[in-house]
């Protein structure tokens, strides 16, 4: 099946309790394209541990929004696959989650020092990821190959 050209956003509150929202948010235009189940999974995995992380560090102060935008990329030709990207936007603490030092998975959990396991987990499945600090926004990308 195709995929269709779309673009979908939502700006929300950034709390913890609009991460579900804004999940199901991504499940629906997923599905509304046609995305296999493991492509879902591995997309609600990484914008849970994104969107987490904006309600949790990006806002000291407590007050701030978050805007998830959902695009589709149809395949251009036989040789290059459709593509989701996925776009993250603050106007919180500037910070690049893909400079963070990937964590030592050889150490044993009790030794690791905590944080950046989520982070290193979605740069790894996603296809391509950038990041941008423009007019006082973080921006970050992502994008997910449909094969």
């Amino acid at each position: 099946m195709p995929v269709p050209r779309m673009k979908e956003e939502i700006t929300l509150p950034a709390v913890m309790e609009n991460v579900l929202p804004a999940l199901q948010f991504l499940r629906e235009n997923l599905l509304s394209c046609g995305c296999s189940s493991r492509i879902l999974h591995q997309l609600a995995v990484v914008s849970d541990e994104i969107l987490s992380n904006i309600v949790r560090y990006a806002y000291p102060a407590g007050n701030g929004t978050m805007t998830f935008r959902f695009e589709t990329e149809p395949a251009p030709d036989a040789e290059h696959p459709a593509s989701v990207c996925l776009t993250f936007v603050d106007q919180g603490l500037p910070y690049d989650p893909l400079k963070a030092p990937a964590p030592d998975t050889t150490l044993s959990a009790a030794k690791r020092k905590p944080g950046g396991l989520g982070i290193h987990i979605a740069k790894h499945l996603m296809d391509d990821a950038c990041y941008e600090y423009k007019d006082g926004r973080n921006i970050l990308r992502l994008r997910k190959d449909l094969t």
